[in-house]
């Protein structure tokens, strides 16, 4: 059996505008489709990039945080330190050590006879003791 040569109406006479047509859809919809998965992978690492940035911004702030607590911690410790020297030398000197012997004899006087007047004036006495020891304020206006 001898074979026929296939006819270009055989196989269907395709039209060249509607063929272009064709190609020029399947290439506009594949551009589009691939511009919108780069869109997506765009966005996506976009995404990871800003949360990845959000948590070094928080480790970060919560570092400087925690060295700015310890800084405060070292400068408040330092002040009590300052304070309780300067309160040391403040009571061995002449006058802490007057006032405090007369803040205790205000108070043995004051509880030997329970008088109202006596702790009165054990607690004026005691609070100037306390300034001076505390903030070196003293009031000569006591008297001596």
């Amino acid at each position: 059996m001898k074979r026929r040569p296939i006819s270009r109406k055989q196989i269907g006479d395709t039209d060249p505008l509607l063929l272009l047509f064709l190609i020029v859809v399947g290439v506009t919809s594949g551009n589009l489709l691939s511009n919108w998965i780069t869109a997506q992978y765009v966005a996506y690492q976009t995404e990871l990039a800003a949360q990845e940035f959000s948590r070094k911004a928080s480790a970060a702030r919560e570092r400087a945080e925690s060295e700015n607590r310890e800084r405060q911690a070292a400068a408040r410790a330092a002040d009590y330190q300052r304070q309780q020297q300067s309160r040391q030398l403040r009571a061995s000197s002449q006058l802490g050590k007057r006032l405090i012997r007369e803040c205790e004899e205000w108070w043995n006087a004051a509880n030997a006879n329970s008088s109202k007047a006596a702790r009165a004036e054990a607690n004026r006495r005691c609070r100037k003791k306390d300034q001076y020891l505390d903030r070196g304020v003293w009031d000569p206006s006591l008297g001596k």
